[in-house]
């Protein structure tokens, strides 16, 4: 089938996993932001709908708009209701999209970079208490720590501090864990898949902790499946030469969301070596705000 659009919004591409085009024409609008609109359907699902500059993410439905500003678009997805049949048409026949990590090489140089670049950023933001993205990137390094050293008390423990913890409504330690995961996807070997599995075990049960929104990434990345922008993080461990366009790239994802999952993607890609820093502080445990 022709895939029409409606005015200004463009040729769509869906996640493998997001809802069927006749349950995505019914859902409701739940939040409208820059780059992203959240749908909810009747049986609770949230779907993102991104933006071409923000990309796919898992579950969500990412729009071929025009460059530029990519507000018109968006609101005319959330003002589809009276257009409902061009906004079917608009999914109807739409690519789908796996956003699985793919295994491959690692370069130890490139995700240490990726890392030390995320943690300096912190280090130089002048963020303060829960605003001070520190911690939480500190914190990856710790959470792949514990996981390869078969600590599942550790686990835990650092989980609780991360997850729910940060401004925003994906919040940097859930940001941290979602790139740990990726990272630790991204290998392929024995000790990256036991400090995966390590953290999978724990994570379901510390999800309550923090937003919808949020909820909805951890739990993609439990199932290995992380946003465009994430891949592409992923894909800088490969190559250092890639890194400093990947966090030049990261740093205009929201407040802080592209350098909390590189710091994450950077520590589980290291795996073993990230546990060679220091332990994060104590002071590094602050309460969630959102």
């Amino acid at each position: 089938m022709t895939n029409r659009c409606i005015s200004g919004v463009g040729p769509a591409r869906l996640a493998t996993d997001a809802p069927v085009p006749d349950v995505l024409v019914t859902a409701r609008v739940v939040h409208v932001g820059r780059t992203s609109v959240v749908l909810r359907t009747a049986d609770g699902t949230l779907v993102p709908v991104t933006s071409a500059a923000h990309g796919l993410v898992p579950g969500g439905v990412c729009l071929a708009a025009a460059a530029g500003d990519p507000g018109p678009a968006l609101r005319a997805v959330a003002g589809a209701a009276p257009n409902r049949d061009l906004w079917l048409t608009s999914l109807q026949g739409a690519p789908r999209v796996d956003l699985v990590v793919p295994k491959g090489a690692v370069d130890a140089g490139a995700a240490r970079a990726l890392l030390t670049g995320a943690l300096v950023a912190a280090s130089s933001g002048g963020g303060r208490g829960v605003m001070d993205p520190g911690p939480a990137r500190r914190g990856a390094r710790t959470l792949v720590g514990a996981a390869a050293g078969d600590d599942p008390r550790g686990v835990r423990a650092v989980l609780h501090r991360l997850v729910g913890v940060g401004p925003g409504s994906t919040p940097s330690g859930d940001d941290a864990v979602v790139g740990v995961l990726a990272g630790l996807d991204r290998r392929d070997d024995a000790a990256a898949a036991r400090a995966g599995a390590a953290i999978r075990r724990a994570l379901p049960a510390v999800l309550h902790r923090t937003t919808s929104l949020s909820r909805h990434a951890l739990a993609a990345a439990l199932r290995g499946q992380v946003a465009e922008r994430v891949q592409l993080l992923v894909a800088a461990t490969a190559d250092a030469a890639l890194v400093p366009g990947a966090l030049a790239s990261a740093r205009t994802w929201g407040a802080s969301s592209g350098l909390d999952l590189a710091a994450g993607v950077g520590a589980g890609a290291l795996g073993d070596a990230a546990a060679a820093h220091p332990p994060a502080r104590p002071a590094d445990e602050h309460r969630r705000t959102a």
